[in-house]
């Protein structure tokens, strides 16, 4: 399985290099989105995150997306339910 850490910030000042990282690794064969544990995620993040999982699909490819869920991106991504459906926050596990 291939991991792809995104070391970056997956907020709105970020967007547009988070954008390109993510696109990067998809077309790399990611299989797994691994946030950083220190992440950040505003609502132009979760939405880049899930465009990657549509754009997977699409493709006809599984992606996950794995945040610790002691990182700061936690509380953005289950404040908005994202974590209730098939996009899930992983236990802390090391990348």
């Amino acid at each position: 399985m291939q991991d792809w850490l995104a070391d970056i910030d997956m907020g709105v000042a970020q967007a547009e290099a988070a954008r390109t990282r993510l696109m990067q690794a998809l077309d790399d064969g990611a299989e797994v989105i691994r946030l950083a544990p220190d992440a950040t995620l505003d609502t132009a993040g979760a939405q880049l995150l899930l465009a990657a999982v549509q754009t997977a699909r699409s493709r006809g490819r599984a992606i996950r997306v794995s945040i610790p869920e002691t990182a700061p991106a936690a509380a953005t991504w289950s404040a908005l339910a994202l974590d209730a459906g098939a996009i899930t926050l992983a236990e802390a596990d090391a990348p």
